[in-house]
């Protein structure tokens, strides 16, 4: 897949969103976009941009997937070309006319365009696909607006899966994403008080602009070096050790090692109880213990 952050391109079908998370929503949205493309020999391309553009009115945004991984899930649903655009004040600035024209008439030379039922765009949101349609009478594109999606009742969007995430609920935001929630990183040299509890840990520093998790204890995959690896992971502060900074700690089940350095992915698979402050490291032995039970149990059953 092509990924491209500038320049123009030629008959072209067009998805457009910010794809956070590329959930089961704006996985309908992208693979009506390929197979319109493959049926009507045009450029499939996801329009999206480098940044969150609520980064630029509100600092920090939470984000589901970092551009790697959207990266990486979008090229697996077959598109030709990922087109990040750059985003400036400047650009957050245009009308929905300006967009239409200089974005989709003259970069991407659009000949359709498919978008979900609630898109919005154009300077304060005001771009609707209802907008789209008109312009494309003018322009010549043909629009497709991808109807609401629900899992179990559940309308999908990202801020469903971070508001499930922040209660711990993994299940429904597994449910909504379509997949398990995951994130990467690189081992580093921790504390080793897991070492000295008996119950060694894989410290993994949380990504930036991780959207807000419950704090507690998880039953996850761990993939590492090429294996995969049921795994009991705690994310919080650990309020029994005066911790401030969040951090992911990951206890591995059939692994023995450091892996300083490397590079792992963490799948959540169930919430197992929230973070709490224990009186004594060996009252912390002991619900360690029966936390590893509970996630060697949950995973059996999932």
């Amino acid at each position: 897949m092509n990924i491209r952050h500038t320049g123009k391109l030629h008959h072209s079908a067009v998805a457009l969103g910010m794809f956070d998370g590329v959930h089961t929503g704006h996985r309908a949205v992208i693979s009506d976009c390929v197979k319109y493309a493959k049926a009507h020999d045009l450029t499939s391309v996801v329009y999206s941009f480098d940044s969150h553009p609520r980064t630029l009115l509100a600092g920090t945004v939470s984000i589901l997937t970092p551009n790697e991984e959207k990266t990486s899930l979008i090229s697996a649903l077959g598109a030709d070309c990922l087109y990040l655009e750059p985003l400036s004040g400047e650009f957050l600035s245009l009308s929905p006319e300006e967009f239409i024209q200089t974005v989709l008439a003259e970069k991407l030379d659009a000949k359709y365009v498919v978008c979900g039922y609630n898109y919005r765009f154009g300077k304060g949101g005001q771009g609707s696909a209802e907008t789209l349609r008109e312009a494309g009478k003018t322009f010549g594109f043909t629009v497709s607006v991808i109807p609401e999606t629900t899992v179990g009742g559940v309308s999908v969007s990202s801020s469903a899966i971070r508001k499930a995430l922040a209660n711990g609920d993994i299940q429904t935001a597994t449910a909504l994403l379509g997949r398990p929630f995951s994130f990467c990183g690189r081992v580093a040299v921790g504390r080793k008080v897991g070492h000295k509890l008996g119950f060694p840990t894989l410290n993994i520093p949380l990504p930036d602009a991780f959207p807000t998790l419950r704090f507690g204890v998880y039953g996850a995959y761990v993939t590492l070096l090429g294996g995969r690896y049921p795994a009991m992971v705690n994310i919080g502060v650990h309020p029994t050790f005066e911790e401030s900074a969040p951090q992911c700690e990951a206890h591995l089940f059939g692994y023995d090692g450091d892996a300083y350095g490397e590079i792992v992915t963490v799948e959540l698979a169930d919430f197992i109880r929230p973070e709490k402050k224990f009186d004594s490291p060996d009252s912390l032995i002991a619900q360690i213990g029966e936390d590893k039970k509970k996630v060697i149990d949950s995973m059996e059953k999932l």
